[in-house]
């Protein structure tokens, strides 16, 4: 089960966020905390320690780029959803798997989604190659 945060200063898309997960993705993804505020999304991320945080770019006291600024060791995926398109080569730039605008379209978070699970199918192979090839 993949942990995952939601960050959005609109109740509104964290609503939509979390329906399209709980339809689409019940059995494999869960959301363990959600926030609306840099400080809030800081505090989750580093209690949670999340797989995927899915993040708004402009929050109620700034910009999710100052959450990435604040988090020192970011190994969790991330998927911006934004109704700013002008932000998307930062994100490329702070490692996100993938930038979705508002208004959400349902396949493009499908994929995104999708994107993130393989990833975490991914890291957890690696993981146990890691640890099988460490006890040789």
């Amino acid at each position: 089960m993949i942990k995952t945060i939601l960050v959005d200063d609109e109740a509104y898309f964290r609503d939509k966020v979390r329906t399209k997960l709980g339809a689409y993705f019940v059995d494999s993804i869960e959301i363990v905390g959600e926030a609306e505020s840099v400080e809030t999304a800081v505090a989750i991320i580093e209690e949670q320690k999340p797989d995927l945080v899915f993040l708004d770019i402009h929050l109620t006291d700034g910009t999710s780029f100052d959450i990435l600024d604040k988090i020192p060791n970011k190994d969790f995926d991330i998927i911006f959803i934004t109704g700013f398109d002008e932000h998307a080569i930062k994100a490329i730039k702070v490692g996100a798997l993938d930038y979705i605008l508002k208004p959400i379209d349902d396949d493009e978070f499908k994929e995104a989604v999708e994107k993130a699970i393989e990833n975490s199918k991914e890291e957890t192979q690696i993981e146990k190659l890691i640890e099988v090839s460490s006890e040789y």
